[in-house]
Formats: structure tokens, C-alpha cells, sequence
């Protein structure tokens, strides 16, 4: 999923890589999900105006 979101410019990849490094860790998920709620806000976003733009 990340190297399709880099190639379309959806810059999120500070917040994926994060995401990615917390899976290394025994850290409460409260850690990551300021990062998580920030990806899932961007890609509906990104949802939001493709079906505008292709009228979808």
C-alpha cells in the first residue's frame, strides 16, 4: 500500500513509517493512533475526491 500512496502523492508516509515502527515495539496502541486516525483521514480524503472527479 505505501509505495501506491507515494507514487500518487498522498503524503503519508511519515505517519505509515511510524506505524510501521511501532509494530517493532511493545508500545500501547494509544501510541500510533494519532498516526492512524491521520492515514485514514487522508485516504478518505483522497476517496472523497476521486469520486468527485470521476463523478463515481
Amino acid at each position: 500500500m505505501k509505495p501506491n500512496l507515494e507514487m500518487f502523492g498522498v503524503p503519508v508516509l511519515k505517519e505509515i513509517t511510524g506505524i510501521e515502527a511501532w509494530t517493532r515495539t511493545s508500545k500501547n496502541k494509544s501510541a500510533v493512533s494519532g498516526m492512524v486516525a491521520e492515514v485514514v483521514n487522508t485516504v478518505n480524503q483522497v476517496f472523497e475526491e476521486l469520486r468527485a472527479d470521476f463523478q463515481v
